[in-house]
Protein backbone atom coordinates (compact mmCIF):
# COMPACT_ATOMS: atom_id res chain seq x y z
CA UNK A 1 0.00 0.00 0.00
CA UNK A 2 2.92 2.15 0.91
CA UNK A 3 4.92 1.19 -2.10
CA UNK A 4 1.93 2.27 -4.48
CA UNK A 5 1.48 5.85 -3.04
CA UNK A 6 5.48 6.24 -3.01
CA UNK A 7 5.39 5.52 -6.73
CA UNK A 8 2.26 8.02 -7.40
CA UNK A 9 4.29 10.23 -5.34
CA UNK A 10 7.59 9.47 -7.50
CA UNK A 11 5.33 10.35 -10.96
CA UNK A 12 4.25 13.43 -9.70
CA UNK A 13 7.04 15.11 -8.71
CA UNK A 14 8.78 13.82 -11.76
CA UNK A 15 5.86 15.35 -13.99
CA UNK A 16 5.91 18.48 -11.81
CA UNK A 17 7.97 20.77 -13.71
CA UNK A 18 5.88 19.82 -17.09
CA UNK A 19 2.86 20.52 -15.42
CA UNK A 20 4.09 23.60 -14.48
CA UNK A 21 5.23 24.97 -17.60
CA UNK A 22 2.27 23.94 -18.90
CA UNK A 23 0.36 26.09 -16.17
CA UNK A 24 2.72 29.34 -17.38
CA UNK A 25 1.72 28.67 -20.92
CA UNK A 26 -2.04 28.60 -20.02
CA UNK A 27 -1.97 31.31 -18.24
CA UNK A 28 0.42 33.32 -20.23
CA UNK A 29 -2.02 32.73 -23.28
CA UNK A 30 -4.69 33.81 -21.00
CA UNK A 31 -3.14 37.18 -21.06
CA UNK A 32 -1.66 37.72 -24.43
CA UNK A 33 -5.17 37.15 -25.41
CA UNK A 34 -6.84 39.05 -23.14
CA UNK A 35 -4.39 41.74 -24.57
CA UNK A 36 -5.65 40.82 -28.30
CA UNK A 37 -9.29 41.13 -27.26
CA UNK A 38 -10.15 38.14 -27.87
CA UNK A 39 -12.08 37.03 -24.64
CA UNK A 40 -15.64 37.62 -24.25
CA UNK A 41 -16.26 40.93 -21.68
CA UNK A 42 -17.13 39.37 -18.69
CA UNK A 43 -13.96 37.42 -19.17
CA UNK A 44 -11.63 39.88 -20.15
CA UNK A 45 -12.75 42.34 -17.62
CA UNK A 46 -11.72 39.48 -14.66
CA UNK A 47 -8.40 39.19 -16.47
CA UNK A 48 -7.90 42.72 -16.94
CA UNK A 49 -8.48 43.54 -13.34
CA UNK A 50 -6.11 40.89 -12.49
CA UNK A 51 -3.44 41.42 -15.73
CA UNK A 52 -0.45 41.59 -13.50
CA UNK A 53 -1.35 38.73 -11.51
CA UNK A 54 -1.50 36.76 -14.77
CA UNK A 55 1.67 37.32 -15.79
CA UNK A 56 3.32 37.46 -12.64
CA UNK A 57 1.93 34.15 -12.10
CA UNK A 58 3.05 32.38 -15.87
CA UNK A 59 6.37 33.90 -14.56
CA UNK A 60 6.34 32.29 -11.43
CA UNK A 61 5.33 28.43 -12.30
CA UNK A 62 7.79 28.74 -15.15
CA UNK A 63 10.36 29.36 -12.56
CA UNK A 64 9.42 27.08 -10.13
CA UNK A 65 9.06 23.94 -13.18
CA UNK A 66 13.03 25.50 -14.02
CA UNK A 67 13.72 24.81 -10.07
CA UNK A 68 11.65 21.65 -9.18
CA UNK A 69 13.13 20.13 -12.90
CA UNK A 70 16.34 20.93 -11.32
CA UNK A 71 15.71 19.75 -7.93
CA UNK A 72 14.53 16.35 -9.19
CA UNK A 73 17.16 15.48 -11.80
CA UNK A 74 20.09 16.31 -8.73
CA UNK A 75 18.64 13.96 -6.70
CA UNK A 76 16.66 11.31 -8.47
CA UNK A 77 18.68 10.85 -11.77
CA UNK A 78 18.44 11.58 -15.18
CA UNK A 79 14.42 10.78 -16.12
CA UNK A 80 13.33 11.84 -20.14
CA UNK A 81 10.12 13.97 -18.77
CA UNK A 82 11.81 15.81 -16.22
CA UNK A 83 14.80 17.17 -18.95
CA UNK A 84 11.22 17.92 -21.38
CA UNK A 85 9.59 19.29 -18.33
CA UNK A 86 13.05 21.69 -17.75
CA UNK A 87 13.16 22.46 -21.20
CA UNK A 88 9.59 23.61 -21.18
CA UNK A 89 9.94 25.93 -18.33
CA UNK A 90 12.89 27.57 -19.73
CA UNK A 91 11.24 28.14 -22.55
CA UNK A 92 7.75 28.75 -21.06
CA UNK A 93 9.96 31.47 -18.88
CA UNK A 94 11.40 32.97 -21.66
CA UNK A 95 8.06 33.81 -23.19
CA UNK A 96 6.99 35.10 -19.93
CA UNK A 97 9.77 37.26 -19.18
CA UNK A 98 10.78 38.57 -23.37
CA UNK A 99 7.22 37.94 -25.09
CA UNK A 100 4.72 38.97 -23.16
CA UNK A 101 3.61 42.60 -24.18
CA UNK A 102 4.06 44.17 -20.80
Amino acid sequence: MIGAHNSRAIVFARTLPLLLSCLSVLLSGVYEAQRSGLLSQQLSRYVQHHLDGFAGGATLAALLGILAGFAMHRFKGRSWIVVWGILASIMAFLWCTLGLSL
